[in-house]
């Protein structure tokens, strides 16, 4: 190493090392003159022998160009949500059933605070920082790298880290931070923000890194990236980890056992809430082992182990002014009240859904009421209370759809919901039924064709019915405001894409009442053919797993619906299709329980759990004595060291795709 280079990366480990104790340990080790002269030292340096600058040297941390866009990134270990409980009550609940479900009392948590920013996670190669990607959906989320690399209390680099580590926290933007931008933005006559959660979003968004850098946002790790950790076999540990490579962690951070220990901590938050120099909005609580965690599991898009106790709604008084109707995807006629705007729990209130004239017959509502309202769990808007009963007019279920003048009839005398009759000739239904068709959650998933998108082609008349999707041109797209001919062919080619698709996703993207993903696939599975579902008797559906009176109802009314047939009809006849469900000719695993961990070479885990699931088995995210096989690829952690303890098959990828 040349003397140059020695200095280079001498100054380069010295100022990330002041600069982590002053944003992380919140410990100034050396004065800010100083600090300024070693980093004019670096830059000079890096300046003349720009070839020897370092990927993780401070001067790095702003200094990208801006980006034309966000790529995707595929997550290789879903971001999952979490459950929320709301009291004392629902803690003391989840607390009892973990209890119960690992047959023990002295089940250790590690209770954290919510912070209310936005889920991020980082990808370290051999200690560098190689990605950085927002939560997305899930599976999939933005690449925002640069932006990311402008945030002081997160690493670049990682002295005798593992070879690969993902490390996942929350970006966010203090209070400080965000008092002094919207005191600055307020002089200048800009744009402030509501709270900090819609500064640190819009700041992780910016094309240009120096606008990110403006915002200084902050970071708190709080997992890493899969519970098959080789960091320690705990998750508590797990963040101490963390914390010696240099990651900032929650001061709140603690170990608890018992529903009266951790209810305690809960009551703690809340009083202390206001003091804490950032946004939070709740409480976590997970199970601290991961051997508890893996033997719980997960349900679909939530884990079992783990939950956040969300803090009381903060109120405000307002005015009920008016009542709207809206027309939801199944004709849903919900009313939406309209008040005063007032501030609540950090965002301006104008509108909140009421859900059903029940809601409005038990508060007794009248148009001109005061009202008390909240956002429950910091999110949701709605109504607690009557302050005064001053209004005099009624609020009145409307005999016609608003949108379509289709009459308006109750489901049934024993239920709440009332529907537009109109189906397919409502605008309004068919907006949301093509908004759902298209979207991932509607299993379609054509990517680039939106909320906004499909709203101005319906204003447009280019989308009166469902199967108008597929007569669409780019010429259509491109007439709209806004949209040039590349994005218009891009989303043209997607929804060709999206007509190779499987019975079960066609099926979920229907949007048959009741009836989601789960049981598009019970459906495709035991009747294998569409003219099969489209025929089956309600006694056939009432005999299938997970099927009760609602589902199969729902089923045979809907395939029953003339207008609907023909819906379906169009939509093959315009070339969607699909593989044939077929039983597997050699085998079959019907009844056997699977587990998958680690990276497999070429399929991603979802797509291994579609083809064993397909195959009759019920894939699991824990092992235990009665698991039939693991499936392991790269990096296996835990899982497999727990499998070959319980002697369960462990399977490659290539002997799973043999087996099939």
């Amino acid at each position: 190493m040349s003397a140059i280079q020695q200095k280079i990366e001498t100054l380069v480990l010295k100022l990330n090392k002041y600069s982590n104790s002053y944003y992380v340990n919140e410990t100034l080790m050396i004065s800010d003159a100083t600090y300024d002269e070693l980093f004019h030292e670096l830059k000079s340096l890096e300046s003349e022998n720009p070839e020897l600058i370092l990927t993780y040297s401070p001067t790095q941390r702003v200094g990208e160009s801006p980006a034309k866009g966000f790529t995707k990134v595929k997550h290789e270990n879903p971001m999952l949500s979490l459950d929320n409980e709301f009291n004392a009550d629902d803690i003391s609940a989840f607390i009892a059933r973990i209890e119960k479900q690992l047959g023990r009392k002295d089940v250790e948590f590690t209770i954290e605070p919510k912070i209310d920013g936005l889920a991020v996670s980082l990808l370290y190669k051999n200690g560098h920082l190689v990605r950085a990607a927002t939560r997305g959906d899930g599976l999939e989320g933005e690449d925002v790298t640069k932006n990311v690399k402008t945030i002081n209390s997160i690493p670049l680099f990682i002295k005798d880290a593992p070879e690969a580590l993902e490390v996942r926290g929350e970006v966010f933007m203090p209070f400080a931070s965000f008092n002094q931008w919207n005191e600055t933005a307020e002089a200048r006559g800009e744009r402030t923000f509501a709270n900090p959660r819609n500064a640190a979003s819009g700041a992780l968004r910016q094309l240009d890194p120096k606008k990110t850098a403006q915002r200084k946002l902050d970071f708190i790790a709080y997992s890493l990236g899969t519970t098959e950790s080789t960091l320690a076999d705990n998750h508590f540990d797990t963040l101490q980890v963390l914390k010696s490579f240099g990651f900032k962690l929650s001061a709140l951070t603690a170990k608890a056992i018992g529903a009266k220990s951790i209810v305690d901590k809960y009551n703690h938050f809340i009083n202390i809430r206001a003091d804490i120099p950032f946004e939070i909005d709740g409480m976590v609580m997970k199970c601290n082992l991961y051997e508890d965690q893996n033997e719980l599991g997960f349900l679909s898009r939530t884990p079992k182990w783990a939950t956040a106790a969300k803090f009381p709604a903060q109120e405000r008084e307002t005015i009920l002014n008016s009542v709207e109707w809206q027309i939801g995807r199944t004709g849903s006629c919900c009313p939406v009240a309209k008040v005063e705007t007032v501030h609540v729990g950090g965002v301006n209130v104008s509108s909140i859904t009421l859900h059903n004239m029940d809601v409005i017959r038990r508060h007794q509502l009248k148009i001109g009421d005061k009202v008390l309202i909240s956002r429950r769990g910091d999110v949701v808007p709605c109504i607690e209370s009557i302050l005064e009963h001053i209004g005099t007019e009624d609020i009145i279920m409307p005999i016609n759809c608003p949108v379509c003048g289709s009459h308006i009839k109750k489901d049934s005398e024993d239920q709440a919901i009332f529907r537009c009759t109109g189906q397919m000739i409502c605008p309004a239904q068919v907006v949301e039924s093509i908004i759902h068709f298209a979207s991932r959650d509607g299993r379609m998933n054509i990517v680039g064709f939106g909320d906004a998108l499909i709203s101005s082609l319906q204003k447009a008349g280019k989308l009166n019915r469902l199967e108008d999707i597929f007569s669409l041109t780019a010429e259509d797209i491109i007439s709209l405001d806004g949209y040039k001919e590349k994005s218009a062919q891009k989303v043209i080619a997607a929804i060709e894409k999206s007509k190779d698709t499987t019975l079960d996703k066609f099926l979920a993207s229907l949007g048959i009442r009741e009836v989601g993903r789960e049981a598009s696939k019970v459906l495709a599975k035991h009747l294998k053919t569409l003219d099969a579902i489209r025929s089956v008797t309600f006694k056939e559906l009432f005999n299938l797993p997970s099927f009760g009176d609602v589902m199969s109802n729902n089923v045979v009314d809907y395939f029953a619906n003339e207008e609907n047939s023909k819906t379906v009809d169009v939509l093959v006849a315009s070339g969607i299709q699909w593989p044939e469900v077929v039983a597997l000719a050699n085998t079959s695993l019907s009844g056997q329980t699977w587990v998958i961990t680690g990276t497999l070479p070429t399929l991603s885990r979802e797509q291994a759990k579609e083809k064993l699931e397909s195959a009759g088995a019920k894939v699991s995210g824990s092992i235990s004595k009665n698991t039939t096989a693991l499936l392991a690829g790269d990096n296996a952690g835990s899982k497999l060291t727990k499998a070959e303890a319980l002697g369960v098959r462990i399977v490659s990828e290539e002997e799973m795709l043999t087996i099939l």
